[in-house]
């Protein structure tokens, strides 16, 4: 059937794919239009005639040729597409990762320096004075993370008592202002014989850490998809060779690289 080959060959002229993978393809269709045509000489229709039935049943050459084609690209464009977004993860993450602990290490440095003045404020002070609110509020308005300050007067607490104490009253003194927070807010205390100083501040630690795991997990999966999409398209796919994709990521398809190019070139001998 000489006129099926033909037709064949001349649809799959041209795509774009494996050789494995367009012959397994080629393979397929001949032998779909094989029994079309087994299926019209039962009825009566000579061989020739049959064939050239069904070959129009199939359809028109440009148009099936134009189909594979189409579908080929497509299959193409999505598997390159989820390998950039993959590597677009795999880039930014370590820069938000960053640019958060930028940010964290921003944090404790403000929070270190207002606990440090407000201690200096209240040094050898019995109470918060009108003027001592003013120049705490001056420190805290003067920062960008903190968000809440908390004064206990601590001179009759021993130090066994101090968490107890400062667990279950209410603060001498507390200002506030509201920012907004991207962060979580994170208390830390310091003091001294008089006075017990807690600051809030905003903290980017565990956000970075979310953020580098997210980013890293949304990169691993996509690139494993990838690499199975590829190692299906060249009828490599099995669940060893998955577990191989998802467990070791890219090492893992380098692997799969070299032993399928090795195979190959058996195969070329």
């Amino acid at each position: 059937m000489k006129k099926i080959d033909e037709y064949v060959d001349y649809v799959y002229n041209n795509v774009d794919g494996s050789k494995e993978e367009i012959q397994e393809l080629k393979m397929e269709m001949k032998t779909h239009l094989q029994e079309l045509v087994l299926e019209l000489k039962s009825e009566g229709v000579e061989e020739e005639k049959a064939i050239l039935m069904a070959i129009e049943r199939f359809g028109d050459e440009n148009e099936i040729r134009s189909i594979v084609g189409l579908l080929s690209k497509k299959h193409k464009l999505f598997a390159k597409w989820l390998l950039y977004v993959s590597l677009i993860f795999l880039t930014i993450a370590p820069i938000v990762f960053a640019t958060l602990q930028s940010k964290e290490a921003q944090s404790l440095s403000e929070k270190s320096f207002a606990s440090t003045k407000i201690h200096s404020i209240l040094d050898n002070r019995d109470i918060v004075s009108d003027d001592i609110k003013k120049e705490i509020a001056s420190v805290v308005h003067g920062t960008n993370y903190i968000s809440d300050v908390l004064i206990y007067d601590v001179s009759n607490i021993t130090n066994e008592e101090l968490f107890e104490y400062v667990g279950n009253k209410e603060a001498d003194y507390q200002y506030g202002i509201t920012r907004q927070m991207v962060g979580e807010l994170l208390p830390s205390g310091s003091g001294n014989d008089n006075w017990y100083v807690i600051t809030e501040r905003n903290s980017y630690h565990t956000l970075s850490v979310l953020s580098l795991l997210l980013l890293g997990f949304l990169y691993w999966s996509l690139f494993s998809i990838w690499a199975m999409i590829n190692a299906y398209h060249e009828r490599r796919l099995n669940l060893k060779w998955s577990f191989v994709f998802v467990l070791f990521n890219v090492a893992g398809y380098l692997v799969f690289r070299h032993i399928s190019n090795k195979e190959d070139s058996w195969e070329g001998i």
